[in-house]
């Protein structure tokens, strides 16, 4: 098995990462099904140099997964593979989590986008995870000494993925 198996696996884990490094940017995501299969991607993250900064790497790792998530529930669907979807995705950008989770304030929408940096990548993350089955944002602390728990592999492994970009 290649891809993970997404419906009816309670399994699904996925972890990301983002960073920069002399306004290079990189992020990385990792899904995984626990049961062989798994799901790698690491891409360059651009943007304006003003703008270009770790909150950014990290909402452009998160919004690459929920995208390709979304494409994975489409293609099992294809196949008429149905179910549940519930997921796990780890992120260690607390920041991340608390302004995508301030989306759903009752802020109306045109004084949020004066009052949320990265207004645009925020909201596109939070359209995503609206019309997708349930998927739980949760924070794992970064470069750990001991990695004892799957979420915490998963994460130490985006970690080593997106910094690969910047050697």
């Amino acid at each position: 098995r290649c891809f993970p198996k997404i419906h009816n696996n309670k399994k699904v884990a996925v972890a990301t990462d983002g960073s920069v490094k002399k306004l290079w940017g990189g992020d990385s995501v990792v899904i995984d099904d626990e049961e062989g299969g798994r799901f790698i991607i690491t891409t360059p993250v651009d943007g304006i140099l003003d703008d270009m900064d770790s909150f950014w790497a990290e909402l452009v790792g998160i919004l690459l997964a929920v995208v390709v998530i979304d494409i994975m529930i489409q293609l099992e669907r294809d196949e008429e593979i149905r179910g549940t979807v519930d997921m796990t995705l780890w992120t260690d950008s607390q920041a991340s989590i608390v302004a995508i989770n301030n989306m759903e304030t009752k802020t109306p929408w045109s004084n949020r986008r004066s009052l949320i940096k990265k207004f645009l990548i925020i909201s596109e993350i939070w359209h995503h995870l609206n019309r997708l089955p349930s998927i739980d944002i949760r924070w794992v602390e970064a470069h750990q000494q001991t990695i004892d728990t799957r979420e915490k592999q998963l994460s130490a492994m985006t970690d080593t993925l997106e910094k690969m970009q910047h050697s």
